[in-house]
């Protein structure tokens, strides 16, 4: 059974980072779905998935919702978005201070905020850009929008 519960190792990449923190956000839910496997999910799988597909359903089962990036703006975004591109993954969110920041992973991080990359807003266009990592285009958003998925189990 390929489930976290068997494989609790986190490696030091973008895919492994986000799974991580899918899991502890949604108090391990993802133990109950053998398709959630961190194996699985890199290299650009979320921006694959497709209605139908296990990982899909499974995803949407734990109270994440896919969002397909409409006008390339800030104004889609919420903090704690997951953004998807076909080969890496960022965290979006909002600092005390009101700014748009980003944080990602990918090698070995020893601070936070510490990031390379930049998420830029592409008006009009369906996709986010990101600055310091080639000519990503990030077409996706993971959302977490089901209430009860944080909240604490009896």
């Amino acid at each position: 059974d390929d489930c976290y519960s068997n494989y609790k190792k986190v490696g030091d990449d973008c895919s492994s980072m986000t799974m991580a923190v899918m899991y502890y956000a949604t108090r391990g839910a993802m133990d109950e779905y053998s398709a959630l496997n961190i194996y699985d999910l890199g290299g650009g799988a979320l921006a694959d998935t497709k209605p139908g597909k296990d990982i899909y359903d499974a995803l949407e089962k734990i109270g994440f919702k896919k969002i397909a990036v409409k006008n390339g703006t800030y104004d889609e975004l919420e903090s704690g978005d997951i953004l998807v591109s076909n080969s890496h993954y960022e965290f979006f969110y909002i600092d005390e201070d009101g700014k748009n920041k980003n944080f990602g992973w990918g090698s070995v991080k020893s601070e936070f905020p510490n990031n390379n990359f930049t998420i830029l807003e592409v008006k009009g266009k369906p996709y986010f850009n990101c600055k310091g990592y080639g000519d990503k285009q990030f077409k996706y958003i993971y959302r977490l929008v089901k209430e009860k998925a944080n909240d604490k189990k009896d």
